[in-house]
């Protein structure tokens, strides 16, 4: 009884010591600003408001729009998507990145990765997984999510104004070129609801005057 009880607290501390290391690649990912600010005008936007943002609206419009996708899988890709930006860093996606651009992304976040999976260990496999699956697009809900996440950006800019695009000295043409490389289409041609949504995002952005 008296092992039993002594290995049940040794899983209990390692879960523990797991809790603090997410707590703390959290408390960093909220130290990661990202080109846009709040409705303001001048407070940056964190990763960890954007993975908030990211995870109510994407719930919220699938719930509604979409019922056919799992709420709460969506949620749970949304809460991680951002993970691997607390080693890695934001990558300024306010131009079309080049091939070169790209490939230091993704070796940016894949070593972040790596990282996160080492520190977490066997405790807490789930976190790893789901980023895996989300990266991968290995479900409908984690292709919705990635698409999602690429109408963020645009709903920033009409919240806050347009204040990041006039910063950033960016015409109209250009940031219309930016949106249409991200060539989300080829990842939900299945779902027309979010593209029309995204699409009524971009013009709404568009429209504005900065």
């Amino acid at each position: 009884m008296a092992k039993e009880e002594s290995s049940k607290g040794s899983v209990m501390q390692q879960a523990m010591r797991a809790c603090t290391q997410v707590a703390t690649i959290v408390f960093r990912l909220g130290r990661v600003y990202r080109q846009s600010f709040h409705e303001d005008g001048r407070t940056p936007e964190s990763d960890n408001d954007h993975t908030v943002m990211l995870g109510v609206a994407a719930c919220a419009f699938a719930a509604r729009h979409m019922p056919r996708l799992d709420v709460g899988k969506i949620a749970q890709y949304a809460l991680v998507h951002e993970l691997v930006e607390a080693y890695a860093g934001d990558t300024n996606t306010l131009r079309v990145l080049t091939p070169g651009d790209a490939l230091e992304k993704r070796r940016r976040e894949e070593a972040a990765l790596e990282r996160i999976s080492s520190e977490l260990g066997d405790a807490f496999p789930w976190v790893t997984a789901m980023i895996w699956e989300y990266e991968s697009k290995a479900t409908p809900e984690a292709r919705y999510v990635k698409a999602f996440d690429k109408h963020m950006g645009a709903i920033a800019n009409v919240v806050n104004g347009g204040v990041t695009l006039r910063g950033h000295n960016l015409t109209k043409e250009q940031v219309r070129a930016v949106y249409d490389a991200q060539k989300v289409a080829a990842y939900a041609s299945d779902m027309p609801e979010l593209l029309a949504l995204r699409e009524a995002i971009l013009q709404e952005m568009l429209s504005m005057e900065w």
